[in-house]
């Protein structure tokens, strides 16, 4: 059986499964997506709760650092889903040639 035929037949087990490269690597994103909102709100909690048993003030850092992370893990997430959406874009305009 040639390598051809053989990729054929996998790319055809592939779409008899529903199972794309995308497909395959969707839990991987989601995953990562999740944790590049979660380890920067975390971080900046612990650092903000260190900041605050060293340096007592009138402010909480705890909050201000995990707020502050939270905001940084959303854009990072957005920008993770801008770039996968523009390469699934690009990947359908080129089949579509």
């Amino acid at each position: 059986m040639s390598r051809e035929m053989m990729h054929q037949d996998f790319v055809t087990v592939q779409s008899l499964c529903g199972q794309g490269e995308r497909d395959s690597y969707r839990g991987r994103y989601q995953r990562g997506i999740g944790w590049s909102v979660v380890t920067p709100t975390l971080l900046g909690a612990a650092i903000g709760a260190w900041l605050d048993s060293h340096h007592a003030g009138s402010r909480s850092w705890t909050l201000t650092l995990m707020f502050a992370g939270l905001v940084l893990g959303c854009w990072s997430a957005w920008q993770w889903v801008s770039k996968e959406d523009k390469a699934i874009r690009e990947e359908q305009e080129y089949s579509n040639e």
